[in-house]
């Protein structure tokens, strides 16, 4: 029924997350679990550069060991992640268990849910700046703009911010997706806490300014984090990267952590 039990020193690995999965392999600390979407998810010890799996995708096998995992993807391509910091250090570029020409060519569901990520967020950026006027000219107290077209512009943000719900519910299985999205999504829900409705108008509030800033200062950085993503960089490994850049947003958005 897709139950799993375990026996031994399990440690930190929390066999209910493993439920469900299509394949499981364990290693000293952890255990990682194919899902049925060719999807990898790490469980147990975060350690070793372990949760670099999560960006792998149309996997059809898995192995793990004391600080290492490999898995093998649907065109017989040989992916491994391990201790960065140990001298022990195996390259399996170039590495193919079998040629399959056709699995290549196919876009995969990952390399889908990302291109529909960045068109969403390209199309959240463009629709923020068209926005940002009037929250800034209320902020500095003009007011010489004309609201009469934010409740307009606001509510074509809100129907992004819609997509992006969507997308965050659509790929539950993807940690990478998931992520972005809820960074995305937990930026604009405080802007949303600080504009008031009242008789199905908008109103901006003082507060509005400052997390609407804070939104656009998030967006920025997912460009760039997508970009990464798609050059084989794992998210979690991303985070370490960036720690010092998200670091302004740790009082705004405490979410993020």
């Amino acid at each position: 029924d897709g139950s799993v039990t375990g026996t031994g020193d399990l440690g930190s690995i929390k066999l209910e997350t493993l439920t469900g999965a299509k394949a499981i392999a364990t290693g000293q600390m952890n255990a990682v679990r194919l899902m049925e979407n060719g999807c990898v998810v790490n469980t147990g010890a975060d350690i070793y550069g372990l949760s670099d799996v999560e960006r792998w995708h149309d996997m059809i096998a898995i192995a793990d060991g004391y600080s290492i995992t490999i898995g093998v993807r649907t065109d017989g391509r040989v992916l491994v992640t391990h201790d960065k910091h140990s001298h022990f250090y195996l390259n399996t570029d170039g590495w193919k268990l079998f040629e399959d020409n056709k699995s290549e060519k196919l876009i995969s569901q990952f390399d889908k849910a990302l291109q529909k990520y960045k068109q969403i967020l390209s199309s959240i950026k463009r629709q923020a700046l068209t926005v940002s006027p009037y929250i800034i000219e209320y902020h500095d107290n003009v007011k010489l703009l004309d609201f009469s077209h934010f409740q307009e512009e606001y509510e074509k943000l809100n129907s992004l911010f819609t997509a992006s719900f969507q997308m965050n519910q659509e790929y539950p299985s993807s940690p990478t997706i998931q992520n972005l999205t809820s960074t995305l999504l937990t930026a604009f829900i405080d802007v949303k806490d600080t504009i008031k409705e009242t008789n199905d108008r908008y109103y901006i509030t003082d507060g509005t300014y400052q997390t609407f800033m804070n939104f656009l200062f998030v967006i920025n950085h997912l460009e760039r984090e997508v970009r990464l993503i798609e050059g084989e960089i794992s998210f979690p490994e991303l985070v370490k990267k960036q720690i010092s850049d998200f670091s302004p947003l740790a009082e705004q958005i405490p979410n993020w952590k």
